[in-house]
């Protein structure tokens, strides 16, 4: 599959297992829109989604500015997409090295974005920035040598995930009770 692919089929399953978790989905129209792809409600609570697919076996994030620093690209990208969810859709099957059959389903996590932050933190065990995230990488050579990088199951995207980011969007939205009661 070639970029484009990619993407159209990322964004069609996303919206799919989200339908079939009984959610509402709503897709923004036209290519590459500004900052999320789908807007996905159970009814009570929506949230955007910005989908990512991929072939490889990772994500690519964001890029830095040629004058830039990984570090300074990691902050900008954490402060624009904080708030978003990001659906990130694997084509890579490495146990069969290559691509998901046909007809077949790709891997799929569910993220804040808050959530990938910490997890591109820990993935390059805090030496040093990368702007990709894998979804399984064990470096062969060099100073990661023995060192494994892999997608937190708790990402896997299913109805618990979807729920629970649901809940965790609608507690982000709105202000505790708890002031309320208090005055």
């Amino acid at each position: 599959m070639n970029r484009h692919q990619t993407a159209v089929a990322a964004e069609a399953f996303a919206a799919g297992v989200f339908a079939q978790a009984g959610c509402s989905v709503f897709v923004q129209y036209g290519a590459n829109q500004p900052g999320y792809d789908l807007m996905v409600s159970n009814g009570a609570n929506a949230m955007h989604v910005s989908v990512k697919g991929s072939s490889n076996g990772g994500w690519l994030l964001t890029a830095k500015d040629k004058n830039g620093t990984y570090q300074q690209a990691f902050d900008e990208w954490l402060t624009r997409n904080k708030d978003y969810i990001f659906c990130l859709v694997q084509f890579y099957d490495k146990n069969a090295g290559g691509m998901v059959k046909v007809g077949t389903m790709p891997t799929m996590y569910l993220a804040t974005g808050d959530e990938i932050g910490t997890e591109l933190k820990r993935h390059w065990f805090g030496k040093e920035m990368s702007l990709s995230l894998y979804e399984h990488y064990a470096p062969t050579r060099g100073k990661y040598k023995g060192e494994v990088m892999g997608m937190p199951e708790a990402w896997r995207m299913g109805e618990e995930r979807i729920r629970a980011l649901m809940s965790k969007r609608a507690e982000s939205c709105n202000p505790s009770n708890s002031s309320s009661a208090a005055g």
